[in-house]
């Protein structure tokens, strides 16, 4: 006869959960797919204090869903339906993620104009359980996953009356809006920031790109050692390509652009450079 083995105080490590160790056994209570019983243990883990039964063969392999593996802050928790199968679900996870990116990683490219002035994330939304949850109740959800993105998730239409480094996502200031009212929102939040519109920093320079309409790849995309030349660059480029020169933009002569491409990073793409006189020289010549 076969002895029974004693799992109850038997402590394990995992390289990202920490420890964690069995602290009860239930008894044979669980029955498997092949209708067999076997036996359910119930564990703890020390950073979180996070309980969850198990089967004995599962016990190296379990894991801490309020571990905060996500910038260190935040956790996937237990969202009630969720399937990360179901697109429309990892959409959603996709627009947590890419809010506490904006709002904690100094390294995305849009923290300057949410971290980076002070932007938060309300600590309810640090759990990713609770943010399934609360954006199921908005008005619009599903129609910011139908697939069409028509619809966008928002922080600044609710909080137009609050300074933009004050804002927070929370269940009571964010909302699903049309894409075009959300980009005119962000734009004119970002020009409250910073004064050059399409100029953003990049490991210590500045980058501005210029969009052809309808498209999103850039046809425009430059590096500068100033703020300033990089939007003397993007309004000088707009007004001889496209004939119009964006908001906040400056209205600057061909010279201008000159002295302003003689700081730019040389990149190795004459060219790109060869172009870009080109287009210059044509419009003097038509002015």
């Amino acid at each position: 006869m076969s002895r029974e083995v004693n799992y109850v105080g038997r402590e394990f490590y995992h390289d990202l959960y920490g420890r964690y160790e069995v602290i009860k056994d239930l008894g044979l209570i669980h029955r498997t797919k092949g209708g067999r019983l076997t036996r359910l243990l119930r564990i703890r883990f020390d950073n979180t204090g996070y309980e969850t039964n198990v089967v004995p063969a599962g016990l190296e392999s379990v894991k801490d869903p309020y571990y905060p593996n996500v910038l260190g802050i935040a956790w996937f928790g237990e969202p009630i339906g969720y399937d990360p199968h179901n697109n429309k679900h990892v959409r959603i996870y996709t627009v947590w993620t890419c809010m506490l990116y904006r709002c904690y990683d100094p390294r995305d490219k849009m923290y300057y104009a949410y971290g980076g002035i002070g932007v938060k994330v309300c600590d309810r939304w640090h759990c990713f359980a609770n943010f399934f949850e609360d954006i199921q109740k908005m008005e619009n959800y599903d129609k910011i996953c139908d697939g069409t993105r028509a619809y966008e998730f928002d922080k600044d239409y609710l909080q137009q009356d609050v300074p933009p480094e004050q804002r927070i996502y929370s269940p009571e200031t964010c909302c699903i809006i049309p894409k075009q009212l959300n980009g005119n929102l962000a734009q004119k939040a970002r020009s409250n920031i910073n004064p050059y519109i399409g100029v953003e920093p990049l490991n210590g320079n500045y980058r501005t790109k210029l969009f052809a309409n309808g498209s999103k790849t850039s046809v425009i995309n430059a590096i500068f050692s100033d703020a300033e030349s990089a939007a003397i660059y993007r309004d000088s480029i707009a007004k001889f390509v496209y004939g119009y020169i964006p908001a906040n933009g400056f209205d600057l002569t061909a010279e201008n652009f000159q002295n302003a491409c003689k700081n730019r990073i040389y990149n190795n793409k004459p060219y790109e450079w060869k172009q870009l006189y080109r287009v210059i020289d044509k419009n003097n010549k038509e002015q």
